[in-house]
Formats: C-alpha cells, sequence, structure tokens
C-alpha cells in the first residue's frame, strides 16, 4: 500500500517527487517530519502514520503542535535544542514545558492503547535534574503569533475573489482573536458584578 501511494504522489506530483532514498525509508516504515520539507511531504508522512503505515518518525517540536499523529511511544532524544532566548542559532537552551508535556503527550493512541510511554534520553549535557526542572516548572502563557503581512492580506483577498469573506474567516477563527474574545468576556463579568466601580477595578 504504501509503494502504491508513493507512485500515485509521484505520477501526480512529477517536480516534488520523492527522491529514491526518500522513498526506501518509507518502504521500511521510516519517516521525518520537519520545517525543511515540503508541506505535501510533511502531509504524506502525517497519512501513512495516520494509516498505521510508519513504524517511526523523526521529528522537530513542531510535530507536537496542532497535528493528529498520536503514537504508542514518545522518544525525546534531547531536552535542549538550539536557538536561545536571543534568537541566535548558536546557543542552546532548554525545551519549555509546554513543548515538553505536548510531546510527551503524543504517546498514547485513543482508542487502541490503554497507556503511551514516553522515554526521555539523557545526554552529556541534560540529564534527570534537567528533566525535573522542566517537567515541573510553570507552563508559560500561551501567546498569538499570528501577524498579519501585506502579502498574506493580498492572498487572502485573491482566494476570495476580491472580497474580504475568506480574511475576515481567517481572522475570527486565529488564536489571536480567541484571547482578544476571552479578555472582553473578563472585562464585561466584571463590568457587571462592579457596577459602577468597574473603570476602579480594572486599574
Amino acid at each position: 500500500e504504501v509503494a502504491a501511494r508513493i507512485e500515485a504522489f509521484n505520477a501526480e506530483n512529477d517536480e516534488i517527487k520523492f527522491t529514491d532514498n526518500v522513498i526506501d525509508q518509507l518502504l521500511h516504515g521510516v519517516g521525518s517530519h520537519h520545517a525543511g520539507q515540503l508541506p505535501a511531504h510533511k502531509a504524506f508522512v502525517e497519512a501513512l502514520f495516520r494509516a498505521q503505515l510508519m513504524k517511526v518518525v523523526f521529528a522537530t517540536e513542531t510535530l507536537a503542535a496542532g497535528i493528529n499523529m498520536p503514537a504508542r511511544t514518545t522518544v525525546i532524544c534531547s531536552m535542549a535544542k538550539r536557538g536561545g532566548g536571543d534568537g541566535s542559532s548558536s546557543t542552546m537552551s532548554l525545551l519549555e514545558t509546554s513543548n515538553m508535556l505536548q510531546m510527551a503527550g503524543r504517546a498514547g493512541r485513543r482508542g487502541m492503547d490503554t497507556d503511551g510511554t514516553c522515554v526521555i534520553v539523557s545526554t552529556p549535557f541534560e540529564g534527570p535534574t534537567e528533566a525535573i526542572d522542566i517537567l515541573t516548572s510553570e507552563i508559560k502563557p500561551v501567546q498569538s503569533q499570528f501577524s498579519p503581512s501585506y502579502s498574506l492580506a493580498v492572498n487572502l483577498i485573491s482566494r476570495g475573489d476580491g472580497k474580504l469573506d475568506v480574511a475576515q474567516k481567517l481572522v475570527r477563527k486565529s488564536f489571536a482573536m480567541w484571547g482578544k474574545e476571552q479578555v472582553e468576556e473578563r472585562l464585561e463579568s466584571v463590568k457587571q458584578a462592579h457596577g459602577e466601580q468597574y473603570e476602579e477595578v480594572i486599574e
């Protein structure tokens, strides 16, 4: 079945077809998933994995966010990643608690496994102490990274045939809009609870 899917993909996507070495890996049930791949290639690996046609997927931490790819076992090979808080690619920083928990949370397939296993690998640079620090630290609040750009606006308007419908729908579904609505709801509840003293409470 994997071979048939690869053959169909390559026939339909000649310009971005899989190379022989990648095909060999996929046929052996091994795949990769990272930001440097083409979206179509990542989607193909995701489809194979969900269909239980992949044994192992080597991935970066981004796999843990927003993609339905549960596994029986998750192996975290390093508790640090390149790129510190200053944005430098030459420094290393420990994983955020939220990222670690997201990756660990991939272990255990609903309706298939009674439990899941997460293995955290110790390295010469990170060990049990660092693992405990990450797992017990406070989870930082999630902040929206949605930043509309000129090119995004042009593309969305183009997709909407000159109308703003598509752009408005995307903005309404964004995490930033959800956060804004949550703040507005909290402010409204405070206003109802304190009446005329509303502004004093906010200050």
